[in-house]
């Protein structure tokens, strides 16, 4: 027997490991293509009649003033469009985007530890915001729309190279 005291290895401090950066780009700019798409639905939403009539002047090249709401009327009758069903059409173009935009915000947040469901997820939210916001793009914008679009389009296109690069999956398996 020993006459000096036992002593015990120190245990060892816990690792703490840093988030890459691939990730927390990742999640930043899922927040922008998520904001983007929000604000472009918002824009949507807010323009009513007179985004239409701004569409129609930006798709015809007719100088500003050109046509007027009460022109709308007249075009309604001689083009036999319905002015409700384009009202319609608008306003489901700015709930899609709204709430792919909202979902892609929420799971890029909730990426924050990389976890394979929240990936998952940003990826299956971030095509849907892409397909929304080209449909808006193509088919009639106004500037402020066709810029919320662009920059919803680009950013879910770095995301979705980002999320699933090898320093996000090492650091998955490390959270775990």
């Amino acid at each position: 027997m020993s006459s000096y005291p036992q002593m015990t290895a120190p245990a060892a401090p816990a690792i703490r490991r840093s988030r890459p950066g691939t990730l927390i780009t990742a999640i930043a700019f899922a927040v922008v293509a998520g904001v983007a798409a929000i604000a472009n639905g918002v824009i949507i939403l807010a323009g009513g009649r007179d985004l239409i009539v701004d569409i129609l002047i930006n798709e015809s090249g007719l100088p500003e003033g050109a046509i007027t709401v009460e022109d709308l009327s007249l075009l309604e009758e001689l083009s036999g469009v319905s002015l409700t069903d384009l009202e319609s059409t608008l306003a489901t173009r700015a709930y899609l985007v709204l709430i792919a935009g909202a979902a892609l915000v929420l799971f890029g947040v909730l990426m924050h530890r990389a976890a394979t469901w929240a990936r998952v997820l940003v990826t299956i939210t971030g095509p849907l915001a892409l397909i929304f916001s080209g449909i808006v793009i193509l088919d009639g914008s106004v500037p402020i729309m066709a810029l919320c679009c662009l920059v919803t389009i680009v950013a879910v296109i770095v995301v979705l190279i980002l999320t699933w690069l090898p320093p996000n999956n090492r650091y998955a398996r490390a959270m775990r």
